[in-house]
């Protein structure tokens, strides 16, 4: 804990320092010449966070998905765009490691309960992967794997980013602690299947909903075997409805979404019972960040 903590410092500290001596010089400056400074060390700095959060994994990488499903208008666009690399491509543990995890939580070997078993992982994150099988009898699953240090690790790094926000960013400190009350809550798989089976039980009478339910006998605090279900993935859905929208006004999503952009930081969109731009920025990452 303590190596991780100090490799953090040792990394981040510099940068944050050079970014509190640049605000402190361009104090008294107006924001059109301040603002070609700040963008000049983002520029500097855009793939550092992302070098970080590699090395260390755990609860950085989550930050990182995070962090990069957030716009631009809360992080600056070049970490944006630096960090994106971990929203398909986060570091995975090899085959081996996540059978011997399986084998140790359900105490079967793994031959005799599936078929096959996809060694490539559909996607990985900072406490686990998932993988593709078919169990024996053909039933098509989705499997989700828990890395045995996840929980340690991630207690170990939030308390590390939040003492490092309580000196840099401490308007993001509420933010952190609600992160830890969810995520204190994610690594006991047994209790995920659960609420899978009894969200499944109350959106069964909404036909184009589905969620997929878990496999009796083959779930444990550490692995989660579900249905596996094709579809539209939700974050997709939202993006063809934009697109849909935009068509609709005969322009492109990124246009409108541009548009909602520079009228929210000039100050002109007008009043709505509907989120902000901002708003619904900050629950996109959130939904990632839980999703995860």
């Amino acid at each position: 804990g303590t190596r991780r903590t100090a490799t953090f410092n040792w990394h981040v500290m510099p940068i944050y320092l050079h970014y509190r001596l640049v605000e402190y010089q361009t104090r008294h400056m107006p924001d059109c010449l301040a603002a070609p400074l700040f963008d000049a060390l983002h520029e500097r700095y855009q793939h550092e966070p992302l070098k970080i959060f590699l090395k260390l994994g755990g609860f950085y990488v989550k930050l990182g998905q995070v962090s990069s499903s957030f716009g631009d208008d809360i992080v600056p666009k070049q970490y944006v765009d630096s960090l994106k690399v971990l929203q398909d491509k986060a570091p995975s543990h090899p085959i081996s490691y996540v059978h011997g995890i399986i084998e140790d939580e359900l105490g079967k070997p793994v031959s005799e309960i599936f078929e096959h078993f996809d060694e490539q992982p559909l996607g990985a994150a900072s406490i686990g992967q998932v993988h593709r099988a078919v169990l024996k009898g053909g039933q098509e699953v989705v499997v989700k794997v828990q890395y045995p240090s996840s929980e340690k690790y991630f207690r170990m790094d939030i308390d590390t980013v939040k003492k490092f926000c309580s000196l840099a960013a401490p308007e993001q400190l509420d933010l952190l602690v609600e992160i830890e009350k969810q995520f204190a809550t994610e690594f006991d798989y047994l209790r995920e299947a659960k609420l899978l089976n009894t969200a499944a039980d109350h959106l069964s009478c909404f036909p184009e909903i589905k969620v997929p339910r878990s496999v009796a006998g083959l779930c444990s605090k550490r692995v989660l075997t579900m249905e596996c279900l094709h579809g539209t993935s939700l974050l997709s859905s939202q993006k063809r409805q934009l697109a849909k929208l935009a068509a609709s006004e005969g322009r492109t999503a990124r246009e409108l979404e541009d548009e909602l952009k520079a009228k929210y930081k000039a100050g002109t969109l007008k009043p709505t019972k509907l989120p902000s731009a901002r708003m619904i920025s900050l629950y996109r990452g959130w939904l990632h960040f839980k999703d995860g």
